[in-house]
Parts: structure tokens; C-alpha cells; sequence
């Protein structure tokens, strides 16, 4: 009797790649490649403001796949973190998505950093004001306002470069009470450049190349003042998009890919709290003894929500 050997293919998946999915460990932006596909958990912050306090007090905001437990954040108060869109807090925009998921699978690709924002502080007690510090527990890069239309970019601790933006580079069509500020950083070509309203500044060469170590934090502290309309993208914007932001008109079109106003989550420390914009409180039909609701958060309690007569 003849036998017959039966040879049976074996595929081995592992040496396609295939058995071991799980991803190593490495630095946070491959984290966010296993997470994209729950549902966002960041809150649409349009037609809100912060209200900041000068002392002992200030407001994070950070990418909502960040753990910010891993910061390192002032040591006065403990930040609290916001995680549920509650009274104060706008619903999602459904007419309008989410930034795009980041495409990479490793550390993403960084030829340098804007940041666009609109604030309003005044000089009565400090002639300078830190506006944002972005990054703060890495290499980070702060903007001051220093009066007199001048600014203060620092980074890397000792290196700074002063810009003033006073080319008019296009005409806006109605002013705005807000100051609007874009900040530009191109790292392969080591030049920085800011932009307020409808002015420039020239381009400045760094003294000290800077690298943006992709940190999905903002800080603001040390103000009195207000700030919204924040946005960051891990690259230096196109005067083109500059301009989009400048105008209030087609600014929701123009959202950072990195920290968006529309898509974010923050927390705030001491006096600091979240309310409706100016423009928004000034569209509300408020009667004679009417009463608006804000959220305040200070340290060492709870949530505390108070009621002011208009």
C-alpha cells in the first residue's frame, strides 16, 4: 500500500507583521493613533472667554488625548480638570467637524509652530504681560506684550527675540475691541515673525534655532485680563491664513490642527474662570433684574457657581 504524504502551507503571521499589533511604548503623539476612534471628548469653547486673574491663579488648555497628569503645573493649586460640557460650555458645533486626526504613526512631522489668539489685558499694573506659553513643561516658547506695540518672544529659557508689528499688510474691513495676534515660527528657516490686526513685523532671524517639541499645551498665567479664539497648528502659517483668522468673518474656516477653540479641553487654577464672551453677553436679551450664571473656581473647594445681578 502506497502512502501519500499530505503537505499542508503553515502562514506564519508573525513574520508578516501581523500577530504583534500592539503598539510600543513611545511619546505621546503615538498615542493618539490608538484613540482617534472613540468619539471626541473635547468641548466647543465658541462664543466663551476666560477670564484671567493676575495672582495665583491661570488656565491650561490642552489637546484632548493629552493626559495633563503628566504635567508639571504651578504649585499653588492643583489644576481641575474639566470633563463634561455642563451649563457654561457650548454644544458641539454640528455644522462644523472636528480637526482632522493626526496622519502619522511616530512622531509627527514639525517644520515649526503659529499660534493665533485674541486677548485684551491693560498696562495699569505691569508694563509687560505674558500672553501664552506654549509647551510649558518642555521647550517651551512664550510671547510677552511689553506695551507700546511691542513683543517679547522667549524660548529655550534664555533666548529671546523682540518683534514689533507695524507694517500695515491689508486692510481689515471693521475694527475689532479684541487684539488679535498670529505667531509664526519656521523652524528649518530659523525665522520668526508676528502679526496683530491688520500689522506685521519683519522677519527675524533666531539667534538659537528652535524646535518645537510638539507639546499640546497652553498656558496662561501672570494676566489680568481675557483671552479666546485660541488656535495652534505644528507649522508657520500662509499669510493667506493669517488673514482668514484676522477676519472674524471666515475665522471658523481657519481651525489649528493641533489646539483648536472648537475641539479642546482646559483647567483652570485660583480666581481664573470660563463665561460668554463680550459679544455674546451683548446679543442676550436680559431684562431689568435678570441674572446670568458664571462658573468660578478657586482652590481648596469644589465647583462653586454664582449668580451676579445685571
Amino acid at each position: 500500500m502506497k502512502m501519500k504524504l499530505l503537505f499542508v502551507p503553515v502562514v506564519f503571521m508573525s513574520a508578516l507583521g501581523i500577530a504583534d499589533c500592539k503598539p510600543k511604548d513611545s511619546a505621546w503623539p503615538t498615542q493618539w493613533t490608538t484613540q482617534w476612534t472613540t468619539e471626541a471628548p473635547g468641548l466647543n469653547l465658541r462664543g466663551k472667554m476666560f477670564t484671567l486673574a493676575r495672582y495665583s491663579s491661570g488656565v491650561t488648555l490642552y489637546h484632548p488625548y493629552f493626559s495633563i497628569s503628566s504635567l508639571s503645573l504651578t504649585p499653588e493649586t492643583e489644576a481641575k480638570e474639566e470633563t463634561e460640557a455642563k451649563d457654561n460650555e457650548n454644544p458641539p458645533d454640528s455644522t462644523y467637524p472636528y480637526p482632522t486626526p493626526p496622519y502619522w504613526t511616530t512622531a509627527p512631522p514639525r517644520t515649526g509652530v503659529s499660534v493665533c489668539l485674541r486677548y485684551m489685558i491693560d498696562h495699569l499694573d505691569q508694563k509687560s504681560s505674558t500672553v501664552f506659553t506654549l509647551s510649558p513643561s518642555g521647550s517651551f516658547l512664550s510671547l510677552s506684550d511689553n506695551y507700546a506695540s511691542s513683543y517679547a518672544v522667549k524660548y529655550y529659557y534664555s533666548n529671546y527675540v523682540n518683534l514689533q508689528p507695524s507694517v500695515r499688510l491689508w486692510s481689515l474691513a471693521s475694527p475689532s475691541a479684541w487684539t488679535s495676534v498670529c505667531l509664526t515660527l519656521d523652524s528649518n528657516r530659523r525665522v520668526v515673525q508676528m502679526f496683530k490686526g491688520p500689522f506685521m513685523s519683519i522677519r527675524k532671524v533666531l539667534p538659537v534655532q528652535y524646535v518645537w517639541s510638539g507639546e499640546p499645551v497652553m498656558e496662561f498665567t501672570g494676566t489680568d485680563g481675557q483671552v479666546k479664539d485660541v488656535q495652534v497648528w505644528n507649522y508657520p502659517l500662509r499669510y493667506k491664513e493669517v488673514y482668514y483668522y484676522m477676519t472674524e468673518d471666515s475665522y471658523w474656516s481657519q481651525q489649528g490642527n493641533i489646539l483648536s477653540w472648537s475641539h479642546v479641553r482646559y483647567s483652570v487654577r485660583g480666581q481664573s474662570f470660563l463665561e460668554d464672551s463680550y459679544e455674546s453677553q451683548t446679543k442676550q436679551s436680559i431684562g431689568r433684574g435678570s441674572r446670568l450664571s458664571r462658573k468660578f473656581f478657586s482652590a481648596g473647594k469644589t465647583e462653586d457657581t454664582k449668580r451676579e445681578m445685571i
